[in-house]
């Protein structure tokens, strides 16, 4: 096989998938995530398959995601990256390769197509996450041309019994979409939900039956968002993805920290 600039060998067709790739695209990430890692997105959930498939059969770049990937001979999907352009970038949500075919330079082909997308529609920047538990897949990405912007902490843990009242503002926990996120949840196995305290408004993500998910530290700091949540559901524990800097809680831990990359292209603007 040729290598390019990058030292990338290349010779394989990345291909626009289709709705008929959507378990392989489910199977290849249930092989491929890190432990702890998988059960807290989306893509752990058996609607994830059915919730793809919309982006699966539109352009590339007309929804939110596109899926490119590499099939062998037979149709098995060997590979697979989705992408999703946000404003000047284009970011890699996700990127993997079957066990049986690493090391051969298919994840490199699919990094490749990336690039030279980016290159050619004027892109400025391409910006992908890793987790510090799979050092070695970092930094091959520093190796091609990525570095470090900064980093995020995967904390996950019960939720604590605590009082509504802790804020002093009696009982507040409001969701304003139930009805909504429980159609949507029975589809999918995942949603979002709409909470209101008397301190703030969150979106509060529900993955599967084990997790709720939230993204800001205030969310770990208002007691009765934690305590309504902890009463809505018992059975779920909290995970959250916050700052590595954010001052974290006692009753969560860290399961891991991931690493948000980015690479410089010289688009223009």
């Amino acid at each position: 096989m040729r290598r390019d600039a990058m030292g990338m060998q290349g010779s394989y067709d990345v291909i626009r998938l289709g709705p008929e790739y959507a378990s392989g695209i489910f199977e290849l990430i249930r092989l491929g995530s890190e432990p702890g890692i998988y059960e807290m997105t989306i893509c752990s959930c058996e609607g994830y398959r059915k919730y793809i498939i919309p982006f699966l059969e539109r352009p590339p770049f007309s929804l939110h995601s596109t899926f490119m990937g590499i099939a062998d001979g037979r149709g098995v999907l060997l590979g697979f990256a989705e992408w999703r352009l946000i404003v000047r970038a284009l970011h890699l949500n996700n990127l993997f390769v079957h066990p049986e075919a690493r090391g051969k330079g298919i994840g490199k082909s699919l990094l490749r197509w990336g690039i030279r997308y980016a290159e050619r529609y004027g892109v400025r920047e391409i910006t992908l996450d890793g987790f510090v538990s799979n050092a070695g897949v970092l930094g091959w990405y520093e190796r091609v041309g990525f570095r470090p912007v900064h980093t995020t902490a995967w904390l996950a843990g019960d939720l604590p019994a605590l009082t509504q009242s802790g804020n002093g503002g009696g009982r507040t926990f409001r969701i304003g979409n139930l009805d909504d996120a429980q159609d949507i949840h029975a589809v999918y196995q995942f949603s979002n939900l709409e909470i209101e305290t008397s301190l703030a408004r969150y979106v509060v993500g529900r993955i599967g039956g084990a997790y709720y998910r939230v993204s800001t530290p205030a969310a770990l700091r208002d007691k009765e968002l934690i305590a309504g949540l902890k009463e809505f559901d018992p059975a779920r524990k909290l995970a959250a993805l916050v700052p590595e800097e954010a001052q974290m809680p006692g009753w969560l831990a860290k399961v891991d920290t991931s690493v948000r990359m980015m690479m410089e292209l010289g688009g223009k603007p």
